[in-house]
């Protein structure tokens, strides 16, 4: 029951960040992508969550 609700997040984390890509500032994506990076992780899904970290720094040292 755990794995699918961490699944279900992850999913709903995605399905967030697509929607707001492109709509809002971009300040708050490197934010987002670690939680997503985080829930990932929880999820059984590494290799997902290091991807998502990996663009969440990326893009935090784009903006300095």
């Amino acid at each position: 029951m755990l794995a699918m609700r961490r699944a279900n997040g992850v999913r709903h984390l995605r399905q967030a960040l697509a929607a707001y890509q492109g709509r809002g500032p971009v300040v708050d994506r490197p934010l987002w992508l670690a939680l997503l990076g985080e829930a990932s992780s929880q999820a059984g899904q590494p290799e997902a969550g290091l991807t998502a970290l990996d663009e969440a720094v990326t893009l935090a040292a784009t903006m300095e």
